[in-house]
């Protein structure tokens, strides 16, 4: 007898705590489909977020400035006009002091005080404006005077010296004169002197005036 009273009050006591584990375990199981639910949320809206937008002062430096369809014109420490510049586009670099011209149709003066007219694909000018250099399809030419004809530097690269009316150029190069056609490699030149030296490989022809 008290066998059977003491299965019997374990019975009650699973009936009654049956309802409450049950409800315990479905809590759980809510619970984790809820964080479940959550974290793939929190996903979604990782993978949608906005991106910031990229430093505008990494890479290369913008220039300070840029000019259109320009004309400048530089001195020497005397006061006296060098060189004169006219181009469609110049940007001026912020930490170099230095001038990035396309297309420049230049006037360069030489020491004697005549013009030497100028012009490439592209320019640079140093701040000081002492050195310019040249690039693509360069050609220089010292138009004719009373005492001697036209001379005509063509080159695919080419820097000059304003203060020293000098020229230098390690590329083929070509010198046309009334009666002569240099060509060679590498290029020293004075202007003043209307000295020109042909480095390398250089080749000569002359013809009759």
């Amino acid at each position: 007898m008290k066998g059977r009273r003491l299965r019997g009050v374990i019975a009650r006591v699973n009936d009654r705590l049956s309802l409450p584990v049950v409800m315990a375990e479905r809590s759980l199981a809510f619970a984790t489909v809820l964080a479940v639910f959550a974290a793939l949320t929190q996903w979604i809206v990782w993978l949608n977020r906005d991106l910031p937008e990229p430093d505008p002062f990494v890479g290369p430096p913008r220039s300070d400035y840029t000019l259109a369809d320009f004309t400048l014109a530089s001195f020497d420490e005397g006061g006296k006009l060098a060189l004169t510049v006219v181009a469609p586009r110049l940007a001026k670099h912020p930490q170099l002091d230095s001038l990035e011209i396309d297309a420049p149709r230049m006037k360069l003066r030489d020491a004697n005080g005549e013009d030497w007219d100028a012009r490439s694909a592209s320019g640079w000018v140093r701040g000081d404006g002492k050195e310019v250099r040249l690039q693509g399809a360069v050609e220089i030419v010292h138009p004719p005077t009373a005492r001697r004809g036209p001379v005509k530097i063509e080159a695919e690269r080419l820097t000059a010296f304003v203060d020293t009316s000098t020229l230098a150029s390690d590329t083929a190069v070509t010198i046309v004169q009334p009666g002569s056609i240099l060509r060679g490699t590498g290029l020293q030149a004075d202007l003043k002197q209307k000295r020109f030296t042909l480095l390398n490989q250089v080749t000569a022809r002359y013809e009759k005036q």
